[in-house]
């Protein structure tokens, strides 16, 4: 297997209240394509900062970072590209969506961003066929809610509908299960194991609990000591 994520020596530092934060020295991982990584860690522990920094929204003090073979400082030089390979799934989907879009608004966007089908009718149909596969039995109902009148359930299936729909080879999800029952939290990993299936998708999937993460994950990374330590799914 080839490598689609290398980290080495990774730094990252904050500023608060001028005294220094120190989240990470020298963390090295890898991951390869087509494999399923678990990032584990407390609360705190800099999991999300760390997913932030391999999407490029969180800038780093030193180490390398290359992504698909090239450093990710290049790839960032072209960002519809770079977005395009790598996709991002937040753990509270409300606060990524805009409240007064749609749900047919929130991914026909990224659709015309990326020149996925030729006019809003073949879009529509499109997000329409997606709805449901991804189990909305009602999806013309659903294409027309605004975000906000959506379960965090639901919306976290339209944050992978939008996600999947360029095609991404890495997708990256912080903490997806966090606001869910039992019942939907399953529903979700069952869809997240077909996603991968159908798609042959890199997935760094970044959590607290190990439960789900057994499920989904191969191997996995536990965040201690400020870097980055293999950690056994076995246990």
């Amino acid at each position: 297997m080839s490598k689609i994520i290398e980290v080495q020596n990774l730094n990252k530092t904050y500023s608060v209240k001028n005294e220094k934060q120190t989240i990470f020295i020298d963390a090295n991982f890898i991951v390869n394509e087509k494999e399923s990584c678990g990032i584990i860690g407390k609360s705190g522990s800099g999991k999300s900062t760390l997913a932030k920094i391999l999407i490029g929204i969180e800038k780093y003090n030193a180490g390398n970072i290359t992504i698909l073979g090239t450093n990710i400082n290049e790839l960032l030089k072209s960002k519809k590209t770079f977005y395009s390979n790598i996709q991002y799934i937040y753990q509270n989907s409300y606060e990524t969506f805009d409240s007064l879009y749609s749900v047919g608004d929130i991914i026909c966007e990224i659709m015309a961003l990326h020149n996925i089908e030729s006019s809003y009718k073949k879009r529509k149909e499109k997000v329409l066929n997606l709805l449901a596969l991804y189990g909305f039995t009602n999806s013309e109902e659903i294409f027309n809610r605004k975000s906000i009148e959506l379960s965090g359930g639901q919306l976290q299936r339209i944050a992978l509908i939008r996600a999947m729909m360029v095609n991404p080879k890495i997708l990256i999800l912080d903490e997806p299960l966090g606001m869910m029952d039992v019942i939907t939290r399953q529903e979700i990993i069952e869809m997240l194991k077909k996603i991968m299936n159908a798609n042959n998708i890199t997935l760094i999937y970044i959590s607290h609990e190990i439960y789900s993460m057994k499920e989904l994950c191969k191997k996995a990374y536990i965040i201690k000591n400020k870097s980055l330590i293999e950690y056994s799914l076995n246990n």
